[in-house]
């Protein structure tokens, strides 16, 4: 997060791209669906 206080939108959007792309393969290698996801952060507000 730091290092992107100098990067161009592009190049930000570029990384968050892989991002999701490598979790979103994860999450099919695990089973994990966007549900659990949501589940998992309902509960940390409570």
């Amino acid at each position: 997060v730091v290092s992107s206080k100098h990067q161009p939108k592009s190049r930000i959007i570029y990384e968050i791209g892989d991002l999701i792309y490598h979790l979103m393969v994860l999450m099919v290698v695990k089973n994990i669906t966007l549900n659990d996801i949501f589940n998992e952060l309902r509960a940390r507000r409570k």
